[in-house]
């Protein structure tokens, strides 16, 4: 997702009128002028065989798998082998409240072309 504003940067090219970017241009992390930024991730999965969404917010990780919540610290466990869901309800809500306003925002566009 970063790619096309990245690119769109490095040949000095302006966005089409009308249209925005979900990634941002790395140029200038990758010359160092800037240096990484935390940033939030979102993705879906909506096919017939799976049913998935998640959101990845600092160093937490909340999935959705087919009607199951998971939670995950990726600083402590970037296996993704612990699920602290139970213990943290109040982090698992923002982040369903995070990843449902992303959703909304996504529905409200229609995308040119659907990917199955």
């Amino acid at each position: 997702m970063d790619l096309t504003a990245t690119f769109l940067a490095a040949a000095g090219a302006a966005l089409p009128s009308g249209r925005d970017l979900d990634g941002i241009n790395l140029l200038p992390i990758l010359t160092g002028q800037q240096p990484p930024q935390d940033r939030t991730f979102y993705w879906r999965v909506n096919r017939s065989s799976r049913q998935q969404k998640a959101i990845r917010h600092g160093g937490w990780k909340y999935i959705n798998d087919g009607g199951v919540d998971l939670l995950f610290n990726l600083q402590d466990d970037i296996g993704e082998r612990r699920d602290l869901g139970y213990q943290n309800q109040k982090i698992v809500a923002d982040l369903k409240a995070r990843l449902k306003a992303w959703e909304d925002e996504m529905d409200r566009s229609q995308p040119a072309f659907v990917v199955r």
